[in-house]
């Protein structure tokens, strides 16, 4: 079979690369030998060698021939040979002592040929032969004093032990030809675990006890697999675990035990995989959650409690996936939210209750996307919020009401964005603010957003703005934006919405052109000429009378002189 295998390599490795004996690493296909650092300052040294340098489009990013790798001490770390990227040939491994840790052989990245390992003294520790990536044939352990440990042989991945010696001074042969049993000891004499072995597999009981004497583990094994039932216990001595195996593959019922005895988990498995009615439990041995699987992926009705243990939601699932009805409460029992799952994914009406049990929240949902209209309540049972969705994002009329039910806030959303005319009111129905907004690219704004090559749509004020005193509900600033931005005259009052304190002018929100400042009595104080933000023209100051008590001219920003 080895023959078999090793020749069947070679054919794979020749069909990969017709010239894979024949190809060397050739001084013109290496670039000039690089360095690689662990630090930004180039000190630490991490790696070095060269890459491979192609006929046509020249310097690769692939390592080529042998390179030298380092820990970030500076120790000698692998020494490792390459073929345009990938591992080919010899590889050392090295112990901080700078002696030999390990020697193994690669084909392409693939394990090949003879694997060695030694310890820090130079003692050989590991022996054994690679095909094709896996180990195959026979692999020598040895002690840290050089004999000889146990002898393996490894077939169709399947590891059968032929040799086993003691590691005692007289190193007894205690396995032999595939027969014995071996045990282990604590340093006090006490047994530690023992396995059986027959033609080379672990046959038969096991076991595993604490330095105490107390069993940990108890199991068995059948021709080198775990097989029936397996025993883990708590120092205290009492059961942590029982499970069951076939072929060393969960398979049976499963329990798990807290340190109290109490149970933490009840279920079954079947091969491998969860099945069947499972059970979990609190630390107060309360229900944590229940319900079933089907070949390990939950299935039919599941329940999960708070843990305090009232039932918090009842779930349905369809073989892994979310389906039919989900039901929440609140601990009082009361409902707090339910709806429909459709392959997953959240369909139909859902409905979200308070504790008390009225109305928070209805709507419905389309693939797990809000679609129409969403309503919120007040607690009183009138409506709070009332919003248009299409597939999941806000689009079409949103208003808000006072839980006496004057409308609070009117408005448009477009692709989840505020557009148009948006009106804010106080419970009186008495406007308190005004806003445009337009929904254009973040480029033409100045809040970019450029995500993944495409430019993000954004809300900006656009059009006319007016705010209100909440007293007295007077004017308090009136404007118009422009592509987010101030643009135009802009004013602000003094409390009673007649009298002005400022009037600007602005374009594209810089202050470009007058700026006048007023008295409470609406006399003029001062005004200023600007363009681009910047003042330029006069500057004047009035006293109360009227009269000009100072005159500046500016330039760009700067005071002319006369």
């Amino acid at each position: 079979m080895t023959i078999i295998r090793s020749l069947f390599s070679m054919f794979l490795l020749l069909c990969l690369n017709p010239f894979f004996y024949a190809q060397q690493v050739k001084q013109e296909q290496l670039t000039d030998r690089q360095r690689l650092y662990w630090d930004a300052g180039n000190k630490k040294i991490r790696a070095r060698g060269a890459y491979y340098r192609d006929d046509i489009i020249g310097v690769t990013n692939e390592k080529h021939g042998k390179w030298w790798f380092y820990d970030s001490k500076g120790n000698l770390t692998e020494e490792q040979y390459f073929y345009r990227g990938r591992i080919h040939g010899k590889q050392l491994s090295y112990h901080p002592n700078k002696t030999i840790a390990s020697e193994s052989y690669f084909v392409f990245n693939v394990a090949d040929s003879i694997f060695r390992e030694w310890n820090t003294e130079g003692v050989l520790m590991v022996e054994g032969h690679y095909e094709m990536g896996s180990p195959d044939g026979e692999w020598n352990y040895f002690y840290e004093d050089g004999a000889l440990k146990s002898r393996k042989k490894i077939s169709n991945d399947t590891v059968y032990l032929i040799d086993h010696y003691t590691s005692d001074s007289l190193h007894s042969k205690v396995v032999k030809a595939g027969q014995g049993q071996i045990k282990s000891f604590y340093v006090s004499g006490g047994l530690k675990e023992f396995y059986t072995y027959s033609r080379g597999l672990k046959t038969g009981a096991f076991e595993e006890r604490l330095a105490n004497g107390i069993i940990s583990i108890l199991g068995r094994f059948n021709k080198g697999l775990k097989d029936g039932k397996w025993t883990f216990y708590f120092p205290n001595g009492r059961i942590e675990k029982c499970v069951n195996y076939k072929k060393d593959t969960l398979n049976g019922s499963y329990l798990v035990m807290n340190v109290d005895s109490t149970i933490n988990t009840i279920g079954n498995y079947q091969a491998g995989k969860k099945h069947g009615d499972w059970t979990w439990y609190n630390e107060n041995n309360t229900l944590e959650m229940e319900g079933g699987f089907n070949e390990g992926l939950q299935h039919g009705d599941w329940k999960y409690y708070f843990s305090s243990g009232e039932l918090s939601y009842n779930a349905n699932f369809n073989r892994g996936r979310r389906s039919g009805q989900w039901t929440y409460f609140f601990k009082d029992g009361t409902l707090f939210k339910e709806g429909k799952y459709l392959k997953d994914l959240k369909e139909g009406l859902w409905r979200t209750n308070y504790e008390s049990g009225v109305l928070l929240m209805t709507g419905v949902y389309s693939k797990e996307k809000e679609q129409g209209v969403w309503l919120n309540y007040w607690e009183n049972g009138t409506i709070k919020n009332k919003a248009e969705f299409k597939n999941g994002i806000l689009n079409g009329a949103w208003v808000s009401y006072s839980p006496n039910k004057n409308i609070l806030l009117t408005g448009k959303y477009k692709n989840g964005l505020k557009s148009g005319e948006w009106k804010t009111f106080n419970d009186k129905n008495k406007l308190l603010l005004l806003e445009n907004f337009k929904v254009m690219k973040s480029e033409d704004s100045k809040n970019e957003i450029v995500i993944i090559g495409r430019n993000e749509e954004v809300s900006v004020l656009h059009g006319p703005f007016e705010s209100y005193s909440e007293t007295d509900y007077a004017i308090k600033a009136s404007g118009s934006y422009k592509k987010g931005k101030k643009n135009g005259t802009f004013i602000d009052y003094y409390p009673g919405g007649v009298v002005p304190t400022i009037v600007a002018q602005y374009k594209e929100g810089n202050l470009h052109g007058l700026f006048q400042q007023f008295s409470r009595r609406g006399n003029i104080r001062h005004q200023i000429e600007y363009k681009n933000n910047l003042k330029d023209g006069s500057f004047i100051i009035f006293n109360d009378s009227g009269k000009v008590v100072v005159r500046k001219n500016f330039y760009k920003g700067r005071e002319l002189r006369n």
